[in-house]
């Protein structure tokens, strides 16, 4: 989410998503109608990255990565 709204706030046009923004009929590839269920494996691991480097920030401290 942090990635979509630094692109969404940067005011950068990306001209290929506009152009087809605006393609009203355009050739789906067929696989919209099928959903994908989600999955939360991989939640609880970036959970844990997210609340570490929140804590080193709150400590002052240098992030190792």
């Amino acid at each position: 989410m942090a990635l979509h709204n630094f692109i969404r706030d940067s005011n950068h046009e990306d001209c290929d998503f506009t152009h087809w923004e605006r393609v009203e009929e355009y050739e789906h590839h067929g696989d919209e109608d099928d959903h994908v269920a989600y999955v939360p494996a991989g939640d609880r691991v970036m959970e844990a990255m997210r609340d570490s480097i929140t804590e080193e920030m709150a400590r002052g401290r240098r992030l190792p990565y």
